[in-house]
């Protein structure tokens, strides 16, 4: 995370996570409903391609 601080001098960058908890919180959230939204698209993909496939009968 980055943000800046004001000082009397103009600003300074600042590193980290504490620098600005809020976009930290929003990242980490948005961050496990991506990997939730991977995970749940594989298991679904997963159990429709191993669907046996009674089209071609030979």
């Amino acid at each position: 995370m980055h943000a800046y601080t004001l000082t009397p001098f103009g600003t300074r960058p600042a590193f980290g996570f504490g620098t600005a908890p809020d976009f930290a919180g929003m990242y980490l959230l948005s961050a496990g409903i991506l990997a939730l939204l991977h995970v749940t698209g594989r298991s679904r993909n997963a159990t429709a391609t191993s669907a046996p496939d009674d089209t071609n009968d030979g």
